[in-house]
């Protein structure tokens, strides 16, 4: 039995037991919306009946499919990008196998691959019915410049999420050129220092990224602004972030009588949180996901323990180059900014 609200299924049962509907055997592609496309009724590897356009990005197209052995929607992603065909098409199966190596209940799974008859590469992907992050944000009013809250997708209605999922391993990213120093790949506004500066990344560097979709998602603003991309990269690797929290101060108030509202102290050591994310040593970040998870469930009061966030990082928050490379472009972002280079970096 399937709910037609969350599209869950329940055998055995009458109503939906999260949002109470009645259960229903209708085709789940019949509860599905799609626009037809010149590939509708088209099969791909005698098995997947296109059925028509849910979604377009920069390089690739969604589509929602049949699948003829189950009867059951899958989500196909074909590349449609041009010019660099052999780049965009390593990039794409780069994706398959980074979907795979992680193998998480939290990352969309990767059903199958293939080629069309014209060689354009397609995945095959389970259908997720709910929205992005990002929808989710613009229908709040809050206006976008951003794709990383795009690749993260609340299954479920629309307001009514049971669950996330990240959709997106390094194909629909926004390349921004550097006059005279290279390339770096990715969302401009969520560049970590060491990614700006196409210096080596790691999980520390997705950590980066995820303090300013936190700022992003409660405060509506981004921590560093700029029309100009390569200035933008710049702030990103120099300057310390914007936070409309309130200062971790508000809490240690002497006096009973002027004590801070809770919800005033859970922003403000939220922003504790977020900040720490964002430091420009990566080595004064949080070490892993976990260990921001933890911080997080200690000002939800659901753990107990010193909030990491509270240690003072270990000298100078600075980003120091690693490659040759953002050795020769860091004194430049800093002259762009009218920044004095800092003694520590020109030794």
């Amino acid at each position: 039995m399937l709910c037609p609200h969350c599209h869950r299924t329940f055998p055995g049962l009458d109503f939906c037991p999260y949002d109470g509907r009645r259960l229903t055997t209708q085709p789940r592609l019949s509860l599905l919306d799609w626009k037809d496309t010149p590939l509708t009724g088209h099969q791909l590897k005698n098995r997947y009946l296109i059925l028509g356009l849910i979604g377009e990005g920069a390089m690739a197209s969604i589509y929602v499919a049949e699948d003829l052995s189950t009867g059951e929607p899958v989500a196909v992603k074909m590349l449609r990008a041009k010019g660099n065909q052999s780049r965009y098409r390593e990039r794409f199966f780069h994706e398959v196998l980074a979907a795979a190596a992680i193998g998480h209940p939290n990352i969309i799974q990767v059903l199958d691959v293939g080629e069309t008859s014209d060689r354009t590469p397609f995945l095959v992907m389970e259908f997720l019915r709910g929205e992005t992050l990002g929808d989710r944000l613009r229908r709040k009013g809050i206006i976008h410049r951003d794709l990383k809250p795009d690749n993260l997708f609340l299954v479920g209605a629309p307001g009514e999420a049971y669950q996330v999922k990240v959709v997106d391993f390094g194909l629909a990213k926004s390349t921004f050129r550097l006059t005279a120093m290279g390339t770096a790949v990715g969302t401009a506004e969520y560049m970590a220092p060491e990614q700006a500066l196409t210096d080596p990344v790691d999980g520390r560097t997705d950590i980066y990224a995820l303090g300013i979709v936190l700022c992003r998602v409660f405060s509506g603003k981004l921590p560093f602004e700029s029309q100009d991309p390569t200035e933008l990269l710049a702030r990103q690797v120099i300057l310390p972030p914007i936070l409309p929290f309130p200062d971790p101060r508000v809490e240690f108030v002497d006096d009973p009588e002027q004590q801070p509202d809770p919800g005033l102290v859970l922003r403000a050591r939220l922003g504790l949180v977020i900040r720490k994310a964002l430091r420009k040593n990566p080595e004064h970040r949080y070490a892993s996901v976990q260990a921001l998870q933890e911080d997080l469930e200690r000002i939800l009061g659901r753990a107990s323990g010193f909030l990491e966030a509270r240690r003072p990082p270990d000298g100078e928050d600075l980003y120091v180059p690693v490659g040759p490379l953002s050795r020769n472009v860091l004194p430049q972002f800093y002259k762009m900014l009218g920044v004095p280079l800092p003694t520590a970096l020109t030794r």
